[in-house]
Order: structure tokens, then C-alpha cells, then sequence
């Protein structure tokens, strides 16, 4: 691959630094490329990412998306937790910015690939690129890229998704890296490790609620919608002799519904704005699984296919589905898809 151009996403942490030095110790022609998303800073996070660039001595360009992500991601986020859904911001951020925009100014710049930090791998097959989890269990990523088409996938590299945490922090020292080599980066990055609900406080209108039981029967109050979500126990004051838990959230009643652990368990989900890695539904395919939210177990499942949306029916209950986040789709260890979990019809 020697002078082959590839752009990195350069963020200023341990991963995208590793990433980028692998390649070009791989001979590639590297650039750092660094999103600013955020219209006052963080501005360290820049200064970071150019103090790696550099220390490997390739050139870096600065992309001002700040606008799109306020808009896509950030405005999306607080207007789905007004619709009493719970979002995953990173699959959006992944899909529309990184490998949406990034990606655009990746090929602008002449360089044929993108390349990021992420804890996943790619099988660049001679007629179709799949994506793959990343080898180290604990940092698989994944789960955040069901969304890549094999398109976009032909020309991604994720360098670290073949190696452990542990020994992306040894590379790091290897190459004498300037980054903090302990520090994770947050779930969510515009909260800053703030609580969400705390960002959300200034952002939606609290408006005081019902609460009702599995019976229709009211059993106390919410204090707003955008506080809650399923599988929740605190914060609920409720008195009652058994743990209860949010079980829904309807937003046209501005009502929350609670009920036992038993409750929480669901033996199917629709699906919709359904991706598909490899262009169609793998509905016939054997050993499928999925993944509810990005911590969750596989669980065995069978899907069936309704138009834009999939149909899908889990081979043991699941606990705690929830309106908002992704489902994906597993092969072992090929990722075949996902979707949006919808809320289900009163």
C-alpha cells in the first residue's frame, strides 16, 4: 500500500493515534483530518490532535461541521427524548457525520480512504466489503456502524479493531504517542460526561405527568417524560410492595406506565429506518442474533420482513426493549444490519 492516501480521523485520543501511526508505519500516505463540532471548542481536543499529527510528522486539516452536528445530531437528540423515545446519538453521528460529511471531505482532499479508532474490523471481500466486530469484546464498536453500507465500507480501514485495548496502549508507547493513554472517551461526546438529563433540563419542557400501573390505574405522578426510560426504577416515588419499573412511555397521554420485572421482558419488536450491510434482509439466513442496545448479550432471533420496516421475534424474551435505540444484527461475528426499535401501537 505504499503511497496510497489515506485520510484519519484524528480526535486527539489514544485510538485514531494508534490508528495513524500503524499506517503509516504500514506505508501508507497519512493525513490527520479533525472534526470541530462544537461551535466554542472544545478546543483542546484540536490542540490534542495536532500535537499527534505533529509528532508523526503528516499533515492535518481542520473541518468546521459544527452546524450539521447541532442540527443532525444534537437537535435529534433532544427532539426524540420530547417524542418519549430514547436515542442512540453515536449511530446517527457515525452515519451522517463521520462516514457521511468526514467522509465527503476524505475524498475531496484525494485521499481514498477513510480511517478511524474504532474497535471494529472490515472483510473486504473481492465483490462485497462486510463489517465485523472488533476483537477485543469489552471495546467491540460495532454496534455503532451497522448503518456503513458495503460501499462506504470498501473504503473505511479501522487499524485497531484486530487488536485489544491493552495493546493499543502499548503501541502507543511504542511510537512515543503525546496522549493520554487511560482516559476513555465519553458515551455521549456533546454531554461532556454530564448527566443527559441534566443537558436535557434547559433544553426540553418538563411538563408533570400520570403514572399508571398494568391495570390503567394511576399510581402517581413524573415529573416530564424526557427524565424517564424503560427499565427505569429510581426516581419513580412510588409506594408500592413490589420494585416496579417504567414499562412505557406515551407521549400523546404525556403518561408514564410501571410495572414488575416480569413486565419488562418482550418476545418481539418492529424494527424501522432499517439498514442493511449488504443491501437486502437476511431473513433466511441461520444463527442470526441481536443486540438491543451496545452493552446487551446476543440473543437468537428470526426476522421477518413487513415493507420498510422488520418484524422480529426473539427465541427468549428480552429485557427492557426500548423505543429509540438500535437493534443489530448479528452473523457470529459479521454485522448484517440494524434498525430503530419502534415504540409498538396501543
Amino acid at each position: 500500500m505504499t503511497g496510497k492516501k489515506v485520510a484519519v480521523a484524528i480526535s486527539g485520543g489514544v485510538d485514531s493515534a494508534v490508528a495513524a501511526a500503524i499506517l503509516k508505519k504500514q506505508g501508507y500516505n497519512v493525513l490527520g483530518i479533525t472534526m470541530h463540532l462544537f461551535p466554542s471548542g472544545p478546543v483542546s481536543d484540536i490542540d490534542r490532535a495536532h500535537e499527534v499529527t505533529s509528532r508523526l510528522g503528516i499533515p492535518h486539516y481542520i473541518v468546521d461541521l459544527h452546524e450539521a452536528f447541532t442540527r443532525r445530531i444534537i437537535d435529534n437528540f433532544v427532539h426524540q427524548y420530547q417524542a418519549g423515545l430514547t436515542p442512540n446519538p453515536c449511530v446517527m453521528c457515525n452515519r451522517d457525520i463521520k462516514f457521511g460529511l468526514l467522509f465527503e471531505h476524505t475524498l475531496a482532499l484525494g485521499a481514498g480512504w477513510l480511517a478511524t479508532g474504532h474497535y471494529a474490523r472490515i472483510d473486504a471481500g473481492p465483490h462485497r466489503a462486510w463489517l465485523l466486530r472488533g476483537v477485543d469484546p469489552v471495546k467491540d464498536q460495532s454496534y455503532f456502524l451497522y448503518t456503513l453500507k458495503s460501499r462506504v465500507l470498501s473504503r473505511c480501514l479501522f487499524p485497531v479493531g484486530a487488536l485489544t485495548k491493552k495493546q493499543v496502549i502499548e503501541l502507543s508507547d511504542y511510537f512515543a504517542l503525546p496522549v493520554e493513554k487511560n482516559t476513555e472517551s465519553s458515551d455521549i461526546c456533546f454531554l461532556s460526561g454530564a448527566n443527559y438529563r441534566d443537558f436535557l433540563k434547559n433544553r426540553v419542557r418538563s411538563i408533570p405527568g400520570e403514572i399508571f400501573d398494568s391495570e390503567g390505574r394511576q399510581v402517581g405522578t413524573h415529573s416530564g417524560l424526557a427524565g424517564y426510560t424503560i427499565g427505569q426504577r429510581h426516581g419513580l416515588n412510588l409506594s408500592s410492595p413490589d420494585r416496579l419499573y417504567v414499562t412505557g412511555i406515551d407521549p400523546d397521554r404525556n403518561s408514564l406506565s410501571v410495572g414488575t420485572e416480569q413486565e419488562l421482558y418482550r418476545g418481539r419488536l418492529t424494527a424501522g429506518q432499517v439498514s442493511w450491510v449488504g443491501g437486502r434482509c437476511p431473513a433466511l439466513e441461520p444463527g442470526i442474533t441481536a443486540r438491543i442496545r451496545y452493552r446487551s448479550a446476543d440473543i437468537p432471533v428470526s426476522l421477518k420482513p413487513e415493507g420498510k420496516t422488520v418484524r422480529v421475534h426473539f427465541e427468549k424474551p428480552a429485557r427492557s426493549v426500548t423505543p429509540g435505540q438500535s437493534i443489530v444484527f448479528y452473523r457470529g461475528d459479521r454485522v448484517l444490519g440494524g434498525g430503530i426499535i419502534q415504540a409498538e401501537p396501543k
